[in-house]
């Protein structure tokens, strides 16, 4: 199955590429070209046989059938710790999709020891350290690092919160995931 982020980020590549070749007629005056809307026709049909063919398959997926990433970013306040150490439990154990997910973790500072015992027992927790350089930059770095480095790659979906986001029901989300047709999920 090809991943989600895999998906979006070719439609992405085909709609920047329709308006690079675009750009570059432009420029050199010289070619003939056809005019942005057709480009963009061009790709839509392009992205259109591709969303049909993944639509047409008859395989029906199940949880067991995605691979989910739970990355976590926090430069990790104490409010974050205690969050982590009072609600994650619980959600967890009360989520079918964040028991079979992957957790990253994504941190400024030193992961307590505790949680790795008492919030993520039996997961595969990985944790990546930064320097943080401020709020909104920390955030544009933890999906460029996660992007660059490839930490992406192997999973189908991946859920990116910080501590303090609760996924109180998860129902809407896996019936999303396993949608063929559906390419991301975006909620603030």
């Amino acid at each position: 199955m090809v991943s989600c982020m895999a998906k979006s980020l070719r439609r992405w590549l085909l709609v920047q590429l329709a308006m690079t070749e675009q750009s570059a007629c432009d420029i050199s005056g010289n070619m003939q070209c056809a005019s942005t809307e057709e480009t963009v026709q061009t790709a839509q049909a392009m992205l259109e046989v591709k969303r049909l063919s993944d639509s047409q398959r008859q395989k029906k997926l199940t949880l067991g059938d995605i691979r989910v990433l739970l990355f976590i970013t926090t430069h990790l306040p104490p409010e974050h710790v205690e969050f982590l150490r009072k609600c994650w439990p619980g959600l967890i154990s009360n989520s079918a999709l964040l028991q079979r997910a992957d957790v990253l973790f994504y941190t400024a500072q030193e992961l307590p020891s505790d949680l790795n015992t008492t919030v993520f027992q039996g997961k595969k927790l990985r944790v990546e350290h930064y320097e943080n350089p401020g709020y909104q930059a920390g955030a544009m770095l933890a999906m460029e690092a996660a992007t660059t480095q490839g930490w992406f790659d192997h999973y189908d979906w991946v859920i990116r919160v910080n501590p303090d986001v609760l996924i109180l029901d998860d129902a809407l989300l896996i019936k999303n995931m396993m949608d063929l047709g559906v390419d991301g999920i975006f909620a603030d």
